[in-house]
């Protein structure tokens, strides 16, 4: 990962394991001081193939106590885990998003689950 300052704008690059190392390294560039604007070109590598990874997923959702997962349907686009659906309440939402990050080889993650309280 490289980062580069040009007028006070910080330039992230590179490939990292995990979505949360890409956040934590835009973080703490945006904390530095004299740092206007952090632009976060960094990539998510891939960990393993895609096989089986909606069934995956999906089995990971009904394995939750915290998911009903009779609503949420699981989409594997590229290398992106779609959510939609319905869940009953925000913390609900939350922990699937969560469990999306189970399927090997996902990169990012698009919640687009709606909320209805029941």
């Amino acid at each position: 990962m490289t980062a580069q300052v040009h007028d006070r704008c910080v330039i992230l690059q590179g490939e990292v394991d995990w979505i949360y190392q890409r956040d934590a390294a835009e973080l703490a560039a945006r904390r530095a001081t004299g740092v206007e604007s952090v632009q976060n070109l960094i990539a998510t590598a891939a960990r393993t193939p895609l096989r089986n990874a909606e069934e995956r997923l999906r089995n990971a959702c009904f394995r939750d106590p915290q998911i009903d997962a009779d609503h949420v349907i699981v989409t594997i686009t590229g290398r992106i885990a779609v959510l939609t659906g319905h869940v009953k309440s925000l913390a609900e939402k939350r922990q699937a998003g969560l469990a999306a990050w189970i399927s090997p080889g996902v990169t990012a993650i698009e919640n687009r689950l709606e909320v209805r309280p029941s």
